[in-house]
């Protein structure tokens, strides 16, 4: 059964609920809401499958727009036993469902007088407001947080399509349990080591209690990697580009096994398409990409939400990153620190690390549960896990920076993914 009912009358807000149906179903998952009664098998009851499917879900939301109560006859709606609005509500209330009125067009929220005896408690229900343009996004993610007070998942998004390496896919990360092992270290042609990073689920953003958590972090929510990828173990070296592209863009020089910096977004995605088309990479076959910034957060946290990919604490910081209180105004070699308990090292600073995705503020409210990969376009491309230069705040597992994809800077570099 869904989890999230949507009552309303397509006369009165047809497309404003459309988009609140398609925000949800992307934040929840498919299944997890139900908003027609176009999904009624012919020749059933209506009034008793919907009275059935509200019985069975968490949440019901009532829509109500201009013309909800009265039509535009004059003809008070509410009155008809049989209407199909009153009923989902009358279900909601009789079954202790939780009932939230959800106003759009700037409507008032109706009074008791003007419903029929069976529901007029819903004039005493606190209301959302859903406004149209500017204010949509906010004011969907408002009700999203409030959603997940109240919806509990049932049914999960699916895992891995087929059980992988044992190694690889062994019970269950994330917050069911201890994170899954990873799998095993390879090194390409060039020397850079990858480490297989099994499938999982994991949360992704900042919990809406952490004080330091910005509003593009929000809400936090549960994502699902589907299949396994091999992530490099180290940033990309200065050595490394240099094999790849011809030479060293790098600001911080002297040891080839610093980080490379200077990079644009545009210059990573390069190097990712010269390392592909290397013949013994083609060989192997594997072809190099930018992390998502999902698998990014999802590999730092080792399928977690800690506030750092060792854990929630600021002063052991220093043992795993080259921040602004040690790194002496420069990057330093790779490896130097502490790994995670994947064996990725510097995933918090030394240089911020170019993502595959566009830079959305409001992507969260929106974001799919299986594999999000960002926006398909936009003027800036994501960044995570801090600098040398950064302060712990921005060194968070779910801090989320962003530069326009032809911007380089001494503080920017990144790591690649390869698939198989």
């Amino acid at each position: 059964m869904p989890g999230i009912f949507i009552s309303y009358r397509r006369q009165d807000t047809s497309y404003e609920t459309t988009m609140i149906f398609q925000s949800l179903e992307a934040r929840f998952g498919s299944g997890e809401v139900f908003m027609d009664v176009d999904g009624i098998p012919a020749g059933e009851d209506f009034r008793q499958c919907l009275f059935d499917a509200v019985k069975g879900c968490d949440v019901v939301l009532v829509i109500i727009g201009r013309d909800w109560l009265v039509d535009r006859d004059g003809n008070r709606r509410l009155d008809d036993p049989d209407d199909l609005v009153r009923i989902e509500i009358e279900a909601g209330f009789e079954h202790g469902i939780r009932v939230i009125p959800v106003l759009v067009h700037g409507t008032p929220m109706p009074v008791a007088g003007d419903l029929p005896e069976s529901i007029e408690n819903l004039a005493y229900r606190h209301a959302l407001e859903v406004r149209p343009g500017n204010d949509f996004r906010p004011d969907l993610e408002r009700l999203i947080r409030e959603l997940e007070r109240s919806v509990s998942r049932r049914q999960r998004p699916p895992g891995p399509s087929k059980r992988e390496d044992s190694a690889t896919v062994e019970a269950g990360g994330g917050s069911d349990g201890p994170p899954a092992k990873p799998g095993p270290v390879i090194t390409n042609s060039i020397g850079m080591k990858l480490v297989q990073i099994p499938a999982g689920e994991s949360w992704l953003g900042s919990d809406q209690a952490d004080p330091d958590a910005r509003d593009d972090e929000k809400p936090q929510h549960q994502v699902w990697i589907t299949r396994h990828f091999c992530l490099g173990v180290h940033q990309v070296t200065q050595e490394q580009y240099r094999r790849v592209i011809g030479h060293n863009p790098s600001h911080f020089t002297g040891e080839p096994e610093r980080p490379v910096d200077s990079v644009s977004w545009d210059d990573a995605q390069e190097f990712c398409r010269r390392l592909s088309s290397l013949d013994e990479e083609k060989a192997a076959g594997r072809v190099y990409r930018l992390p998502t910034e999902a698998e990014w957060e999802y590999a730092c946290r080792v399928a977690g939400a800690s506030r750092y990919g060792f854990g929630d604490s600021t002063e052991q910081l220093g043992d795993y990153a080259w921040i602004a209180g040690n790194s002496a105004g420069a990057t330093h070699p790779v490896g130097r620190k502490k790994p995670n308990a994947w064996g990725l090292h510097d995933m918090h600073g030394n240089v911020w690390e170019w993502c595959a995705d566009g830079y959305d503020a409001h992507y969260y409210a929106a974001c799919p549960p299986e594999d999000p990969a960002g926006p398909d376009s936009a003027s800036e491309r994501v960044l995570r896990g801090g600098a040398w230069s950064s302060w712990p705040v921005y060194a968070r597992s779910a801090h989320r920076y962003r530069s326009a994809p032809e911007n380089r800077d001494h503080n920017y570099g990144f790591r690649v993914v390869a698939t198989e």
